[in-house]
């Protein structure tokens, strides 16, 4: 009964571009022992060679970085790294992430949040984040109502009232926290998808 999502397939890729050695071998190259040819050493006093150049980086903290420094999502946090999602959140995105404060997580059920954390229901925990989580970046001017596709493959629902918008019922008290990779928006409640 596991979804395919596009968040699990980001982290495939991601863990795919992790693992340049896999059982401490390489997995390109030449092997050992295979015939190659050295470069010949450089003339006496010849200026060394440029170093190939460095892909710019994105300014500022990342996507999970930026939560943290809010300092109200340490349970989010706890459950991300619980479920496996923080690598690839931390990747290069863009994502939208709908936060749901430390309070949000305190307001369900009693036992729902030490249940979710147990190993056995790492992947429930894992579809229930990755639906708070958009693919690509959608700042709070961009947001209408509708649907829109989360990590888990199945959309939630946005609804704007006046100044006041909900998805999944989940209600936006904060937007445009910005990352390197994306845009974090406090919500108020965690969403729960529907199975």
């Amino acid at each position: 009964m596991q979804r395919l999502t596009a968040l699990l397939a980001a982290s495939a890729v991601f863990s795919l571009s992790v693992h340049a050695y896999q059982g401490g071998e390489r997995t390109h190259g030449p092997e050992r022992g295979a015939d190659t040819e050295r470069p010949a050493p450089p003339p006496p006093g010849a200026q060394p060679p440029a170093p190939p150049p460095v892909a710019p980086q994105a300014d500022g903290p990342n996507i999970i970085e930026a939560a943290k420094e809010q300092g109200d999502f340490n349970t989010l946090t706890k459950a991300l790294e619980t479920a496996g999602l923080i690598d690839v959140l931390q990747g290069e995105g863009p994502f939208t992430i709908f936060a749901p404060t430390d309070e949000a997580f305190e307001a369900l059920p009693e036992g729902t949040l030490d249940e979710l954390m147990e190993p056995q229901n790492r992947q429930q925990l894992l579809q229930i984040l990755a639906f708070h989580v958009v693919p690509g970046e959608v700042r709070g001017d961009d947001v209408e109502p509708g649907e829109v596709p989360t990590g888990l493959g199945l959309p939630a629902e946005i609804t704007v009232d006046g100044d006041e918008v909900r998805i999944d019922g989940a209600r936006v008290v904060q937007t445009d926290i910005s990352a390197s990779n994306g845009v974090v928006h406090v919500i108020d409640s965690v969403m729960i998808p529907e199975s």
